[in-house]
């Protein structure tokens, strides 16, 4: 937009103008835009760059009351594209390849479109950092590191592991696809639903359906509109909110996002170090928030490896009390894959599994997966220790999710020490936690721990809740500790007297007490002496024993 108003500022008519929408030579070069400008083609502005544009801002209207699909639609057709050197795919007339009479020919790269989506997250973070209604900048010291951490990621392919898991899932529906046999009208070429629009529309011939990896050349990325919307409402729920966020946050900055909706929220880690994500805007957390609304807003770091090391003990205490979400995330040593799992309820020490249905499993690296509850076992988290059944109790000491109460489906052993992750049990969903083995690519089961950390999550009043009630149950244990150090003095004299706490001072009458030659004696204080008829054979009848008369 502003390479067209610096042409019209010239004298030029642009593309959102009424005359000619290339400008002349000469006018472009004053603008100095670079020969490789997706805007420009054949040293002209490619009219295929504001149609997408176009086509975003006009599908932004239509995506925020009618569900997550018109949203993901919109991000999905502003990426259109084909050819391996990025050329927009057009006819003669310049015009997209989006034929909206036919939904199953739309494809466009997976990585642009998350990536696009990624974007939206991190300006929707700033919008709402820097909106009317939180406290002004002008108290900030460092304005420049503020805006910083809103930047995205510079790295190639920031968005791989989301790419990996869309293109998988992609490729794995057209070849089931592919071996289902068709229904009658699929040669016919009938009608079926739009997925967009949910209109009716002709169905493509059956040889007319490519897949998504041959789409075009080496266009290995393409996916088509379909899958898109399939991945994203299993795996990605939450990213069709992206849109909606971002445009409340530009055209109502000063209003809060209606109740109604649930805003994507970007987690927020308060300058907390972490050993799996190197920023703000880590596109790791960008993954973990599409996953669930319970890991948007504040996160809090409850344990890490890296300072507290590799401690059960600490592990423990770190987490038993407190009362929020909390999220674990470990990567392995072996692969390098980053794998966890989430749950609401606090964390308690039993030999039983507990919980409730909003744990997961997830994969986040290098492919991303979610594993929720299937409905039928009820097996969601697990922790028990050595402590608590002294090791005879024969069960899976450490901490768990999934599986059985002997061998967990995600288990850390409290020793470290033959960690497992398996792919399938009956309470979660199947799939793989761990990257395929480096020789032979086969499924791995076991894990050595490289990083571990757990986070409080679920936005500030979730953390703060959960902080406030380990901070009850911590000082429920220091009052009890320091009771118990306490002395009273007159039980405790009782107690020495009555033998109750042993001592050499009064192990006579402990001897004494209960022999059939001793007999109580009330004369001399209390305590025992022999009778007048046995005391001739004391052998030292001088000596008498104390407390006794004897």
């Amino acid at each position: 937009a502003g390479n067209a108003n610096s042409g019209a500022s010239v004298g030029t008519s642009t593309r959102f103008g009424t005359g000619d929408s290339n400008p002349p030579a000469a006018h472009v070069d004053s603008i100095n835009i670079s020969d490789d400008d997706p805007l420009l083609a054949g040293g002209s502005i490619h009219d295929d760059a504001f149609r997408r544009l176009e086509k975003f801002l006009d599908g932004a209207s239509d995506c925020c009351r009618r569900g997550s699909r018109p949203a993901l639609a919109v991000l999905f057709k502003s990426c259109i594209r084909n050819g391996s050197r990025g050329d927009y795919a057009s006819d003669g007339n310049n015009r997209s390849n989006d034929n909206g009479n036919d939904p199953s020919s739309l494809r466009a790269d997976a990585g642009e479109v998350l990536e696009l989506a990624y974007r939206l997250a991190l300006a929707s973070a700033f919008l709402s950092d820097t909106s009317p209604m939180q406290p002004s900048l002008q108290d900030l010291d460092d304005l420049d590191g503020f805006a910083s951490a809103y930047v995205p990621s510079k790295k190639v392919g920031a968005c791989a592991a989301l790419s990996k898991s869309l293109l998988d899932y992609a490729t794995k529906r057209e070849q089931e696809m592919q071996s289902r046999v068709p229904p009658p009208y699929a040669a016919k070429g009938e009608l079926d639903l739009d997925p967009y629009t949910g209109k009716a529309v002709a169905t493509p011939q059956i040889s007319e359906r490519s897949s998504s990896t041959n789409a075009h050349g080496d266009g290995t990325n393409l996916v088509a509109l379909a899958l898109f919307l399939e991945w994203a409402e299993q795996t990605a729920p939450c990213l069709s909110a992206c849109l909606s966020t971002f445009l409340h946050r530009v055209w109502f900055p000063s209003t809060p996002y209606p109740p109604s909706r649930t805003p994507f929220v970007y987690p927020h880690l308060a300058g907390q170090p972490s050993a799996f994500f190197d920023s703000s805007a880590s596109p790791l957390l960008f993954s973990l928030a599409c996953t669930s609304p319970s890991l948007g807003g504040s996160w809090h770091r409850l344990y890490t490896s890296d300072s507290d090391g590799l401690s059960f003990n600490r592990l423990f205490s770190c987490l038993l009390g407190y009362g929020g979400p909390t999220l674990l995330i470990v990567r392995e040593a072996e692969g390098g894959g980053v794998f966890g799992a989430f749950t609401s309820t606090a964390w308690k020490e039993s030999k039983d599994f507990y919980g409730n249905s909003d744990c997961f499993l997830f994969q986040v690296s290098p492919s991303v997966g979610v594993y929720r509850p299937r409905g039928r076992g009820s097996h969601f988290m697990y922790c028990n220790s050595v402590s608590r059944s002294r090791g005879y109790d024969g069960l899976a000491h450490g901490i768990g999710f999934g599986g059985t109460d002997a061998l967990p489906r995600l288990f850390i052993a409290e020793t470290f020490d033959g960690c497992v992750a398996s792919s399938a049990d009956l309470t979660f969903e199947p799939g793989p936690l761990l990257p395929p083995a480096k020789e032979g690519g086969g499924s791995r089961k076991y894990f050595s721990i490289c990083d571990l950390e757990v986070w409080g999550v679920g936005g500030d009043d979730a953390v703060a809740s959960g902080l406030d009630a380990r901070k009850a149950q911590r000082a429920i244990l220091d009052a009890n500790i320091q009771k118990a150090r306490k002395v009273d003095k007159a039980q405790f004299l009782d107690d020495f007297k009555s033998g109750l706490i042993e001592s050499k001072a009064f192990q006579h009458r402990t001897e004494a007490r209960g022999r059939h030659d001793f007999e109580a004696d009330d004369k001399d204080g209390g305590g025992y002496k022999l009778p007048a008829d046995k005391r001739g054979s004391v052998v030292n009848p001088s000596r008498t024993v104390p407390g006794t008369g004897l």
